[in-house]
């Protein structure tokens, strides 16, 4: 009877240690790799606003994440934003690993993108009521109806060229985002207004409004303070005009045959506060591109050689062609034209960040993120680092060459966000247009600055995009007198 006792007892006790050498060994395989976070420990620099008015010492939001993340050396830190720790990531491998995210924090751009294009608008959606509004819209600028905006595009840039041909000094930033404005007006919205000083205004309005929401990225606007004050006049103008441009399709007065963006809105039967918030959020499209295409042309008259190598595949692919061989050269990833926009875009730091929340846990890089905080993708950064990029201070459209070995276009290069499920719904429509626009100014003709030595010298101001400090003028040369 002892015997057996003994056996059971001991039994038990192997038993017991089994499952205790088990359980020691799954709580160490789930703390493997769970390192510190960076700065996560530390208390905020203000019990208010955070670590934000550090950040706002340092310039801008984009300056402060540099610093943060070393120059791009640093993957993973994290800082309080007012009364909240968030986290920001910069690198590839912490873009794989953020990937599967795609709501959106709404504590970073809350109070940026709600105060101007309405709380419902598409940006500012997540979850269910996300998925069901981009169900509606994702074909509207994408696919086949790509083909149908390029006459469009085309008949813009060449009204441009006309404007230009007498070769007196262009405001390159006015210009543009009176081209980008008429692009979207005429392909996706509506163009109710009756000759290009109406549309300017138009931009005015939103630009004002913008250039105040972009410091809400770290400050708030005081109520009832001059700039509020100014913001709200500028806003109201805005949202007359966009319910001009809704009236106008319902009741038939704006006739175009297609306008796929509106249209699928005004279809779907969703209320008013819905296709007027989304209409002001495509319709700021133009203020992106706007600055897109300036930096692009500004780099163009910059560096004369970028600008003749691209001129000379023009010419050599397409030459005085809009047919079919137009088509496929402005819609193709693999063209001198597309590594120029994309290295125009990499070295503007166009977009300097997006930022998403997590519903659940997430391993980045080996640091474990809790549920519900806000995770920040610092691309600018990355697309600035020299620990991915081979003189990242040089513009050099050849980096993106399709045959060389180390082309820059996966996790590296993700200028319009790194989530698989979430990018800017309008980045082909971008691309696509400022491809026409670029193919036809450089084919018509050739572009320099006022003052080269100058003109290297023109900063960023780093917002939601990045803005020239400055105003930028340049001058154009027909290369083909009529």
């Amino acid at each position: 009877m002892f015997e057996v006792v003994a056996f059971l007892l001991g039994l038990v006790g192997v038993i017991l240690g089994a499952l205790f050498l088990r359980l020691s060994f799954k709580s160490s395989s789930s703390h493997q790799g769970r390192k510190p976070i960076p700065g996560w420990n530390r208390k905020p620099a203000d019990s208010k606003v955070g670590d934000l008015r550090v950040a706002l010492a340092r310039g801008s939001l984009y300056d402060y994440l540099w610093q943060q993340h070393v120059e791009g050396s640093v993957p993973v830190v994290s800082f309080w934003w007012r009364d909240q720790r968030v986290v920001s990531v910069c690198s590839p491998q912490a873009y794989k690993d953020s990937e599967c995210l795609y709501n959106k924090a709404s504590l970073i751009f809350g109070p940026v993108f709600e105060p101007l294009h309405g709380c419902k608008n598409i940006q500012s959606l997540n979850g269910a009521e996300w998925k069901e509004r981009r169900k509606l819209l994702q074909g509207t600028l994408r696919g086949q109806n790509l083909r149908l905006f390029i006459d469009d595009f085309v008949n813009i840039a060449c009204d441009l060229k006309r404007k230009w041909w007498h070769g007196e000094p262009v405001n390159l930033l006015k210009e543009m985002f009176l081209a980008t404005l008429k692009g979207i007006l005429d392909t996706s919205l509506g163009n109710i207004f009756k000759d290009d000083s109406e549309i300017e205004e138009l931009a005015n309005f939103y630009h004002i409004c913008k250039c105040e929401m972009d410091k809400c990225i770290l400050d708030v606007l005081p109520p009832g303070s001059p700039e509020e004050l100014k913001f709200q006049r500028n806003l109201k103008c805005l949202q007359d005009c966009l319910n001009r441009m809704l009236k106008a399709r319902r009741h038939g007065k704006e006739t175009k045959k297609s306008l796929p963006l509106l249209d699928a809105l005004l279809k779907a039967g969703v209320s008013d506060e819905v296709v007027l918030s989304d209409m002001a959020t495509y319709l700021g499209g133009f203020h992106t591109s706007g600055y897109y295409m300036t930096w692009t042309l500004l780099y163009l008259c910059q560096h004369p050689d970028v600008q003749e190598k691209l001129y000379k595949e023009i010419e050599a692919t397409v030459g005085e062609d809009r047919g079919e061989k137009f088509t496929a050269y402005v819609l193709t990833s693999t063209s001198y034209l597309r590594q120029v926009l994309d290295e125009a875009m990499r070295y503007s730091t166009i977009a300097n960040f997006t930022a998403y929340i997590t519903d659940q846990d997430l391993m980045v890089c080996g640091h474990r993120i809790p549920a519900g905080t806000s995770v920040i993708q610092a691309i600018g950064v990355t697309m600035k680092s020299a620990a991915i990029w081979e003189c990242p201070e040089r513009f050099n459209p050849d980096r993106f060459s399709p045959g060389l070995a180390r082309a820059k276009r996966d996790r590296e290069f993700r200028p319009f966000g790194t989530s698989n499920l979430r990018r800017c719904p309008a980045n082909q429509f971008t691309y696509l247009m400022v491809s026409v626009y670029l193919f036809i100014l450089v084919h018509g003709f050739t572009l320099h600055t006022v003052d080269r030595e100058e003109e290297q010298m023109i900063e960023g101001v780093y917002g939601i995009a990045t803005a020239p400090k400055d105003d930028i003028f340049i001058y154009v040369k027909p290369r083909h007198q009529v």
